[in-house]
């Protein structure tokens, strides 16, 4: 490690990752110069390095992380895992950044917009990119299988000129066919700046859209929207009991 470089981690929420952390990096690296080490999901490392190129450095000896059901922000932020980091000199990323969050309702609080989109592309908008996701916790939060063909089925009725592209892991997504599966977060990017709209149910997922300057339509309770719109695109929200009508709401829609 770089001598006097900042230790962190950071293993919280995607949607926290996206409209709090980013923007308070920016904040930090006006008046930070010296890279940080940081331990954090691959993913997030990767967005972390396109988006502060430089900034961020890995530590050589890798850790096993909790599963994802052991991971869910809010219940692992004093356990073991934690506790073994911060025991052996690593800081949470949020600490040093002076944006902790209790929970969601807190979270709307601390919401920083990012200045500049994260882009890989600038071609013309000819995707819309879905998140069918199947959760393996919070399974309210789901939408049934039947509902997400229903949704396509609308959609492209809604948009026949455009490819569909599926995001998110595998193991966490209703099967669709005939539609691009994109579970690379670089490629997600990519198709995210060309995407006429992202569609998903409630998810981190939809802010890191937000974060790719693309238009969202999120399905679910509106209580549990977080406001996050950083560069004014077209951000529905649609309560999961009017799916039915998504065909006709996205072709009203202006994107």
């Amino acid at each position: 490690m770089l001598k006097n470089t900042k230790t962190v981690y950071y293993y919280g929420e995607f949607g926290y990752f996206n409209f709090t952390i980013l923007g308070y990096l920016e904040e930090y690296f006006h008046v930070n110069n010296r890279p940080l080490v940081i331990r954090t999901y691959d993913d997030y490392f990767k967005i972390l390095n396109h988006k502060f190129p430089g900034r961020f450095k890995q530590p050589e000896n890798p850790i096993d992380v909790p599963d994802r059901e052991k991971r869910i922000y809010h219940r692992i932020q004093n356990d073991k895992f934690n506790q073994s980091l911060i025991e052996s000199g690593w800081i949470p990323l949020e600490e040093l950044l002076q944006c902790n969050v209790r929970d969601w309702k807190d979270a709307r609080k601390k919401i920083k917009n990012i200045s500049s989109p994260i882009s890989i592309s600038n071609h013309p908008k000819k995707y819309i990119s879905i998140l069918c996701r199947k959760r393996v916790v919070d399974l309210d939060r789901n939408l049934t299988s039947d509902t997400w063909k229903k949704i396509i089925e609308d959609t492209r009725s809604a948009h026949p000129e455009a490819e569909l592209v599926l995001h998110g892991l595998k193991e966490e997504t209703v099967d669709i066919e005939d539609c691009i599966f994109c579970s690379d977060i670089m490629e997600s990017i990519r198709y995210l700046n060309e995407s006429i709209i992202f569609i998903s149910s409630m998810s981190g997922f939809a802010q890191f859209a937000s974060n790719c300057a693309c238009s969202i339509l999120q399905i679910g309770p509106a209580f549990q929207m977080i406001p996050y719109n950083p560069f004014q695109m077209v951000n529905l929200q649609l309560d999961r009991s009017d799916v039915g009508a998504i065909g006709n709401y996205l072709k009203q829609q202006s994107l």
